[in-house]
């Protein structure tokens, strides 16, 4: 089994924009604006963004874009929905709460939206390895892959698994991963993160191990799913 870590470095060049970054300049698609929190209408925070190459072996379309969005304030993990394996048709829906991820095909027409001011604009480069598995749980048990920030592979499951379909009706794929309390470096000049571990950091969703699926059959660029655990 193969994975692929996460691996951040400066951005060298002022005003470059790294599709797979840190913080940075939003690509969206050209009808998608930056989203506000449902609960108190600021903008929200891009964690990071993922260029997804056909190398990675993910099951999405080849250049296919994330986006990870979540409120600074207003950091609740995701709520879980009722236990029955096919996510409901309102997880579809892109306004009203306070987090956003998004994945656009590569053939939707894109524009780069302003610097993310809150984070460090680090691009992310993803580097292969092998990923060892381990076998946990009762009777035949599951497969739990490595920790850490990675794209691919396996999630490195804090408890059972949770496997759902689309509300299409298609299998929701694994795609990325960070590891529990992963502090994002804040920019010198934005406030600190209420509440936040680290005053030199942010974290995503309280700083919840989050897994990332997405709709194989990418029904909606909003067909994706974080699953968070503490």
């Amino acid at each position: 089994m193969k994975t692929h870590r996460v691996v951040l470095n400066r951005v060298g060049q002022a005003g470059r924009v790294a599709r797979s970054s840190v913080g940075g300049y939003p690509v969206l698609a050209a009808d998608q604006e930056w989203p506000l929190c449902g609960l108190c209408g600021a903008r929200q925070v891009l964690f990071f963004q993922l260029d997804l190459p056909a190398r990675l072996g993910l099951p999405f379309e080849d250049g296919s874009h994330l986006a990870v969005f979540a409120c600074a304030v207003h950091k609740a993990p995701p709520a879980s929905p009722p236990p029955a394996a096919r996510l409901p048709a309102e997880y579809l829906r892109p306004g009203g709460g306070h987090y956003r991820l998004v994945l656009n095909r590569p053939a939707a027409s894109e524009r780069v939206l302003e610097l993310e001011p809150r984070l460090v604009h680090l691009e992310i480069a993803l580097t292969a390895e092998v990923e060892t598995l381990e076998r946990e749980g009762p009777g035949a048990g599951y497969d739990v892959g490595s920790e850490g920030f990675k794209a691919g592979g396996v999630p490195s499951w804090a408890g059972p698994p949770e496997r759902r379909q689309c509300a299409c009706g298609a299998e929701m794929g694994f795609l990325c991963q960070v590891p529990l309390d992963y502090g994002f470096l804040k920019s010198p000049a934005a406030p600190p993160q209420p509440d936040a571990p680290s005053p030199a950091h942010y974290t995503l969703f309280e700083g919840s191990e989050l897994y990332v699926f997405a709709c194989a059959a990418q029904c909606s660029p909003y067909a994706v799913w974080p699953i968070a655990r503490e």
